[in-house]
């Protein structure tokens, strides 16, 4: 009998840095912490959640012509060059080779599980 393990990361801050803040970057919003604080802590001390309130400001800077069209070409081409952090790239056949050699029968899955990040304002 084989044994499975679901291993279960998030992804921002996690593997990666802050993907959201890294397009927004990338995209021109040029102070960070403007953005977080002055617009999308607005909408969620107005009992919006924090996901779709950001996700709502960013569609706004996007039609606003603030920052470049949201597209699924650019969240693709973004998420092409998105940093990783160091060792992620070999850490899931590092854990396989570690399972394995705890128990022979033991096979690793992983999943990844993210809905957003939460930005301190």
């Amino acid at each position: 009998m084989y044994e499975t393990i679901a291993v279960v990361f998030d992804f921002d801050d996690t593997l990666a840095p802050d993907s959201t803040s890294g397009y927004l970057t990338e995209a021109g919003i040029t102070d960070l912490a403007s953005f977080w604080k002055n617009e999308v802590a607005v909408l969620t001390k107005d009992d919006w959640d924090p996901v779709p309130a950001y996700l709502f400001k960013m569609i706004e800077a996007s039609n606003s012509s603030r920052i470049p069209k949201i597209t699924k070409t650019s969240l693709m081409e973004w998420g092409s060059r998105l940093p990783l952090h160091k060792g992620v790239e070999s850490i899931f056949g590092r854990l396989r080779s570690s399972a394995k050699e705890a128990n022979s029968r033991c096979s690793l899955e992983f999943y990844l599980i993210s809905s957003g990040a939460n930005h301190s304002t």
